[in-house]
């Protein structure tokens, strides 16, 4: 008798052991291990749609299953009713059990909808940080206009601290995505929008652009660290004054460079680099289209 081989080995099993740990990366957060407040709420809120949608889907899956079965070829004892036409239980289970969801879709959208608001102050104490981000093709600048410090693919957060975030494009319109941290904004060019969060745990994260725009978009990715506040403070420290300065020049260099970059930090930015890309596609009412949009 011929010997069977068995159809994975154990050679192929370690090979998609390999390939599953190839794909894990070194984020502590994520969408369903949130770090913040608002990625909490947005996890609850995915939770309770999840949960909604099966009140639904679970009937349809048994009576997928049950009326086949119930009413097959072979069962003798299934009822046989050729003039049935109405039942009041059928017409209250249909109309009743919508409009109850109907109810609570309501108000998980009025609840969470203010809950999970981008622009609403984060519940944190001490003074926010501000940070402004401007979305180029394809990395992401970040301006720390109160430390005096930038960088490129790299955005370090103080753990327990609000953070407000200023976003506009110099590019196409991408969408700033900070999974375990806060939801996702668009980035816009001649416009500003805003994501207000509070980091509440230390952790490493990778934050994403959620807009399809052009050959790089795979790639268009960044770190996130969230520190704690002496670890932040001495990060700027360590580059306000000492490297090298994101001049003009090496902003419109990257700018102008279509194509992914490594993290960088930079000690020193123009002072008012974030407004002059805003005002770059604002041809009339500037002032009205960026500081109408702040909170």
């Amino acid at each position: 008798m011929a010997r069977i081989r068995p159809a994975i080995g154990p050679r192929t099993l370690s090979l998609l052991g390999a390939a599953v740990l190839a794909g894990c990366t070194t984020e502590t957060h994520s969408f369903l291990n949130p770090a913040s407040l608002t990625a909490e709420s947005q996890r609850d809120l995915m939770i309770w749609a999840f949960g909604l949608m099966l009140v639904v889907l679970i009937p349809v899956w048994v009576m997928a299953i049950w009326f086949p079965w119930r009413y097959r070829e072979g069962n003798s004892g299934a009822d046989y009713r050729p003039d049935w036409a109405h039942s009041n239980l059928i017409e209250a289970v249909v109309w009743i059990v919508p409009a109850i969801l109907v109810v609570a879709i309501s108000a998980l959208v009025w609840v969470y909808t203010h809950r999970l608001d981008p622009y609403a102050s984060p519940v944190a104490r001490g003074e926010p940080l501000h940070v402004q981000a401007i979305s180029l093709d394809w990395k992401w600048v970040f301006l720390y206009p109160d430390n005096g410090v930038a960088s490129v693919n790299t955005l370090i957060l103080p753990e327990g601290r609000p953070v407000e975030m200023s976003i506009t494009s110099d590019t196409v319109m991408n969408a700033l995505y900070l999974p375990g941290l806060a939801g996702q904004i668009y980035a816009m060019a001649g416009m500003v929008t805003h994501l207000n969060f509070a980091p509440d745990h230390r952790g490493h994260f990778t934050g994403r652009n959620m807009q399809y725009s052009g050959d790089g978009f795979p790639d268009h990715r960044f770190d996130v660290s969230v520190e704690s506040a002496g670890d932040f403070q001495r990060f700027v420290r360590e580059h306000q004054g000492h490297s090298p300065l994101l001049s003009t020049a090496a902003y419109r260099q990257l700018a102008n460079a279509h194509a992914t970059a490594r993290p960088a930090v930079f000690g020193g930015f123009p002072p008012r680099l974030f407004d002059q890309v805003v005002h770059k596609y604002c041809a009339t009412d500037c002032d009205q289209t960026t500081a109408g949009d702040r909170p």
